[in-house]
């Protein structure tokens, strides 16, 4: 019974990384005043260049992990940029721009994936110490965010740029600049999350291997309150129902496989539904900046 916990315990930090580190990019994100559900995307492609950054560094099996996580990384804030371009400078609807970038990445991973890396069944990936080094760094990444939100000045400003991004402005701050910053974070973090996903669980890229984790990230979000501590917590929910999901599989009691896949996502949907009436986003998500 101990070892069973043991085992859902470590299974649980295990699968919540990815949604962590999405998330966690996600939140500064969204105190800047702005929503991102191209998160998915960016989390699709850091997966696919994971794979290429470690295949392509094949022959020197301690540096290729480490150079599909750099990989997966860059793509993701070349995607940021392409977002950033659009729903900020150019004021376009945040929620178009994410759901184009998330359908490009789906189709263009997809299609390099069958033209160039057909053949490449798997890559090297992070054994078990280097694993460690990359859960303690994800929550690392967690209290870092934390401190920064509510402890630092540019912090402050990040915060009232998702509530008053005028006031900023007033003060000669570039809401424009801020919000770009933010956004290449987020979606570095977008990155790490896929080339995480890929280099520790699965060592060879699947299509659509992201399944939904980018938009569960949003949720948590929300689940979180904005908040990187929050963020966290929730995170390790979805996590913790996810490997509850792969042990009863694995233990067979008759349920078709279909709904025990749909339990992580039922219960967090199911938690944020009762959850989300009761939390406040920033007043200025989703707005374009408009200086008069």
């Amino acid at each position: 019974m101990i070892d069973l916990l043991l085992s859902l315990l470590a299974a649980t930090v295990r699968l919540s990384i990815p949604i962590l580190l999405a998330a966690t990019g996600e939140t500064l994100v969204q105190r800047s005043g702005v929503i991102n559900i191209g998160i998915e995307g960016m989390l699709l492609t850091g997966a696919f260049c994971g794979m290429v950054g470690a295949h392509a560094l094949r022959e020197m099996p301690g540096l290729a992990p480490w150079a599909g996580l750099a990989f997966s990384a860059v793509s993701g804030m070349m995607w940021a940029v392409v977002f950033a371009y659009f729903s900020v400078a150019r004021r376009a609807d945040q929620i178009v721009v994410g759901t184009a970038i998330n359908l490009t990445a789906l189709g263009l991973t997809a299609f390099l994936n069958r033209m160039a890396y057909a053949q490449v069944t798997n890559v090297i990936g992070f054994g078990g110490g280097s694993k460690l080094v990359l859960y303690i760094a994800a929550f690392a990444f967690v209290a870092v965010m934390h401190a920064f939100l509510t402890l630092t000045h540019l912090g402050l400003l990040v915060r009232a740029t998702g509530e008053h991004p005028r006031a900023v402005d007033t003060v000669g701050v570039s809401v424009v600049r801020l919000r770009v910053v933010c956004i290449l974070i987020g979606g570095a973090f977008g990155g790490l999350a896929g080339g995480y996903l890929l280099l520790t669980n699965v060592p060879t890229f699947i299509e659509h291997m992201s399944s939904g984790r980018g938009f569960i990230a949003i949720a948590i979000v929300i689940f979180g309150r904005w908040n990187a501590l929050g963020v966290l917590f929730a995170a390790l929910f979805f996590g913790f129902a996810d490997a509850l999901q792969v042990r009863l599989e694995a233990m067979g009691f008759g349920i078709p496989d279909e709904f025990l896949k749909m339990l992580p996502y039922a219960l967090t949907l199911g938690v944020l539904a009762g959850y989300a009436g009761k939390t406040r986003a920033p007043s200025a998500m989703g707005v374009p900046y408009r200086r008069e």
